[in-house]
């Protein structure tokens, strides 16, 4: 099975990558860095030619005759896409809107992907395209994915348009609407930003008193169970999509704040939870609105995929 992961540098990215070189699969990943990353993981072949990387710009469409060059030298395209490529930093997104709904909408990859396909005769690939629970409004508890959604920010507003987009221009796709991904370093290569409980750990081990919000919760989910669902979605590429839904819900198996997070950190790394102040959101301005509430139901994807969740306590445990 020929894999595509866009933006195969970045922190989940490079799980997926890995698991599926590891799987034995032949992997081929984007990123968008002036320079190509120096790795090949474990030395493979990707899609039987090396480097296994390609610099795509998804907002100018910059680098896509180099996947196109790439499939014409195997023959096909992909068999999967997995599309973990985005801007995900609300600040970001609000202070530049437009390049927000260029990179978060991947409608110039869906579309190179139906012309490839059609060129091969045969059905678009399976686009298992990540999400955010950041859809949701936010005002109430367990989100299920038949709520509405009505994001509040930009960000928000990008990964609805982008799920709408699958939704009436690319038939064969699945949905997956994370919340916060956590877990231990990256397989492959530093990502250049500071990881959640990396932080929370940093700050901990300072001694020193930290802010953390009470009021505002999420269903944070181990990376290891984000790789998990869409490993088990991409079993079905080369068949009938066998599930009744293609949207899910991926959060872990509990609604935690901040602080409910930082005091698991602290405990599990011996802190004194004296440490851990908890403070309303409201306290701090971030330059973005924020949803209170998005935690989310997830018993669809436990149920239909068979994923197992892990609990938050046991997923630091696993981190460190």
């Amino acid at each position: 099975m020929k894999v595509l992961v866009l933006g195969g540098t970045g922190y989940l990215g490079q799980f997926v990558v890995d698991h599926f070189l590891n799987a034995g699969d032949p992997v081929l990943f984007t990123h968008t860095k002036e320079v190509a990353p120096e790795i090949t993981p474990n030395g493979a072949m990707c899609w039987g030619v090396l480097p296994a990387a390609l610099r795509i710009d998804l907002t100018t469409e910059g680098g896509l005759g180099l996947l196109e060059e790439r499939a014409l030298q195997m023959g096909c395209g992909p068999d999967v896409v997995i599309n973990c490529a985005a801007i995900s930093q609300p600040r970001d997104c609000e202070s530049d809107r437009d390049r927000a709904f260029a990179v978060n909408v991947p409608s110039r990859v869906t579309t190179w992907l139906t012309q490839r396909a059609a060129v091969d005769g045969r059905r678009p690939p399976l686009f298992i395209h990540l999400s955010t629970d950041q859809t949701y409004e936010g005002n109430k508890p367990f989100w299920h994915e038949d709520d509405p959604t009505n994001p509040v920010n930009t960000y928000g507003e990008s990964k609805v348009a982008a799920e709408r987009h699958l939704q009436e221009s690319y038939p064969n796709h699945a949905i997956l609407r994370s919340s916060i991904i956590y877990g231990p370093q990256p397989p492959l290569m530093p990502v250049g930003r500071t990881l959640p409980l990396a932080w929370m750990d940093g700050v901990l081990s300072s001694g020193q008193e930290t802010s953390f919000f009470e009021d505002e919760f999420r269903n944070p989910v181990y990376v290891g169970d984000v790789v998990a669902a869409i490993a088990k979605l991409a079993e079905s590429a080369e068949q009938d999509y066998p599930y009744p839904h293609r949207v899910f819900n991926l959060g872990g198996p509990e609604r935690l704040s901040r602080v409910d997070m930082a005091l698991a950190v602290a405990r599990e790394r011996g802190y004194s939870e004296q440490l851990v102040k908890p403070v309303p959101a409201a306290s701090v301005s971030r330059g973005v609105v924020s949803p209170a509430d998005i935690s989310m139901n997830v018993e669809r994807i436990q149920q239909e995929l068979g994923i197992s969740l892990t609990p938050f306590v046991t997923g630091v445990q696993k981190s460190f």
